[in-house]
C-alpha cells in the first residue's frame, strides 16, 4: 500500500485547520447568542447525580466573556477563563496559519504542523487541566 503524499495530507491539514476555525467561531456565535440566564443546554450531570463538574457553568461564563463581563465570568465558572483563552489562542494560531501560508505563497510545511500540534496539544493539557483532572479522579473512583 503506498503511503499518502505530502501534498494531500498538507490539503487535510489545511481543512481541520478550516473546520477549526468555523467550529471556534460557532462557539463564539452561540455564546454571544445566548444570554446567562437563557440557555438551552441544561447541566445534565448535576440534574441527575447532584455532582458540580468544573464545566458547569462554561457556556454562560463565555456568554458573559463574549460580552466583556471578566468578572461575571470567573464567578460563574472560575476555569472559564483559562479554557476560553485555549479557544482564543486556536482560532488566532489558525487564522495567522491561513495568512502566512498565503503570504509565503505555498501550503502549511511539514515542520511548522508538527510545531502547530505539539503547541496546540500543550495548550490543551494546560487550559484544560481542571476538566482534564477532574475526569481522572471520577473514573479512578469508579473503578
Amino acid at each position: 500500500m503506498k503511503p499518502p503524499s505530502c501534498k494531500k495530507g498538507i490539503n487535510v491539514y489545511a481543512s481541520v485547520n478550516a473546520l477549526f476555525i468555523v467550529v471556534i467561531l460557532a462557539v463564539f456565535i452561540y455564546s454571544f447568542a445566548f444570554k446567562t440566564e437563557k440557555y438551552p443546554i441544561p447541566a445534565l450531570l448535576t440534574q441527575s447525580t447532584g455532582l458540580i463538574p468544573p464545566s458547569r457553568g462554561l457556556s454562560k461564563s463565555f456568554s458573559e466573556i463574549v460580552r466583556g463581563n471578566i468578572s461575571a465570568a470567573k464567578l460563574i465558572n472560575p476555569h472559564s477563563l483559562q479554557i476560553f483563552a485555549f479557544f482564543l489562542i486556536q482560532l488566532v494560531m489558525r487564522v495567522a496559519g491561513f495568512a502566512a501560508a498565503k503570504i509565503i505563497g505555498s501550503p502549511f510545511p511539514v515542520k511548522g504542523i508538527a510545531v502547530d500540534v505539539c503547541i496546540s496539544l500543550a495548550l490543551f493539557v494546560f487550559c484544560f487541566a481542571p476538566l482534564i483532572s477532574y475526569t481522572f479522579r471520577l473514573f479512578v473512583q469508579l473503578f
